[in-house]
């Protein structure tokens, strides 16, 4: 697990984290991504979260890995469904209504 940086060729296009939740319980593993805007709608942000939860999936084995994503934030929440997330609740977390995701082996 870890932070990773988004690369396209040599310039960094956005970020992506796979880490033990600060907001879920049980240190539950929690991926998040963000790719600057002016770099969207070329599928770099699916390329890039895809790539982050098949290794969490398959690489370290883990048995889920969840998404907090901001309620507003349409661009991502599609993203999340995309990329097979299923959508368990809702939840006040870093400070603002969150959709609660998850995606299982």
């Amino acid at each position: 697990m870890g932070h990773w940086a988004f690369l396209e060729g040599d310039t960094v296009v956005g970020i992506g984290h796979l880490r033990p939740s600060w907001e879920l319980p049980g240190d539950l593993p929690e991926i998040g991504w963000y790719l600057s805007p002016i770099h969207g709608g070329r599928g770099l942000a699916t390329e890039a979260a895809a790539a982050l939860l098949q290794h969490g999936l398959i690489n370290l084995g883990l048995t889920s890995v969840w998404a907090l994503v901001h309620a507003d934030n349409k661009p991502s929440l599609n993203l999340a469904a995309r990329l097979g997330f299923l959508l368990v609740g809702t939840g006040f977390h870093y400070g603002a209504d969150h959709r609660v995701h998850v995606a299982l082996p």
